[in-house]
């Protein structure tokens, strides 16, 4: 997210996957980091070394819960149906009944998911019986290049070889490339279909007329794309059918 000016498009997204549902199909979610703005790594050793009063560390921390609490607001229609709340970049500690812990692990709590940590993460589903695999990250770098951001995608693969479905964040980048390398299972040979993909964004890193750029436009990243991506599943007969869309 980092920023609210897209947020009316999260709602709906919110929406469209309660019509989906409402159709008879299943929605679940992934989620990969940096759910709104606040502090980067670095800002987070700054401030640790500010030596902030407590009634100062107390304001912050009440604002950052305010605003994981709108985060988990906007996504409650779909509390339980969300796998893996991975951390990012962007975050804060919340303290909550005496308990620190970060503020997206608070988000994962609120929402019935799986925090994972700010690693990998890899999900192992059976439809109908049948193996889908996925791998999960928040990401790194800036990619400045087309062929930088699809390398990292691709990368992923030297990680875990026989994922089908490859997701990545970090980079405000919605982009699917496919692969589909040959197995040996049993002696038999196979065609494993992968995807690879840049999970998209909800950030405006370009502000039309204002005077003050941001740090996106002071050195030229390639404006982010807008919008989440979709994986689709369906089962025909005892085959597993999925694609990735943008």
């Amino acid at each position: 997210m980092q920023g609210e000016e897209q947020l009316d498009r999260l709602d709906a997204l919110v929406a469209w996957c309660g019509k989906q549902e409402k159709k008879g199909d299943l929605v679940r979610l992934f989620l990969t980091g940096d759910y709104f703005e606040t502090y980067s790594p670095s800002e987070r050793v700054k401030k640790a070394g500010a030596n902030f009063h407590e009634t100062t560390l107390e304001a912050i921390h009440n604002h950052v819960k305010a605003q994981a609490d709108d985060f988990v607001r906007r996504l409650t229609p779909l509390k339980g149906k969300i796998f893996t709340v991975l951390q990012g970049h962007h975050w804060e500690n919340i303290k909550l009944n005496g308990v620190v812990m970060s503020s997206d692990q608070y988000i994962a709590e609120r929402l019935n998911a799986e925090y994972a940590g700010d690693g990998i993460a890899i999900v192992d589903l059976l439809v109908n019986g049948l193996p889908l695999r996925t791998m999960v990250m928040h990401g790194y770098g800036t990619g400045r290049t087309a062929g930088g951001r699809i390398n990292k995608r691709l990368q992923m693969r030297e990680v875990v070889t026989n994922c089908q479905l490859y997701f990545m964040g970090h980079d405000n980048e919605k982009i699917v490339v496919t692969k589909e390398p040959l197995v040996v299972e049993n002696g038999e040979v196979k065609v494993i279909k992968q995807y690879f993909a840049g999970i998209g964004c909800y950030q405006e890193s370009y502000h039309i007329g204002k005077l003050e750029s941001g740090y996106a436009e002071k050195v030229a990243y390639p404006p982010a794309v807008i919008g989440s991506t979709m994986a689709f599943v369906s089962v025909d007969g005892n085959r597993l059918d999925y694609h990735v869309s943008v």
